[in-house]
């Protein structure tokens, strides 16, 4: 026998940020884990952060948490007209 598991889909606190133009803002928080703003983010369906990146910027770190067993994650980077 196998027991099932099932897993209770809820979201984050960050939703409804299911599109660009709802993005989740993240301009004032610099260098601050997400998890600590309004706990950890859920990837249950694709999820837009809003950051403010200067033209003098050398770089972008993310750090992505998850595990491989759950499934996978993409990034992707936008400009605010949605273009990567």
């Amino acid at each position: 026998m196998n027991p099932e598991v099932n897993y209770l889909e809820i979201d984050d606190s960050y939703e409804n940020n299911d599109r660009l133009r709802r993005a989740f803002n993240l301009r004032r928080n610099e260098g601050v884990y997400l998890s600590d703003i309004d706990g950890e983010g859920v990837a249950l369906d694709e999820d837009f952060y809003r950051i403010q990146v200067t033209d003098q910027a050398l770089r972008v770190v993310v750090e992505l948490e998850f595990d491989h067993a759950m499934g996978d994650l993409d990034l992707f980077l936008f400009e605010q007209k949605g273009v990567i």
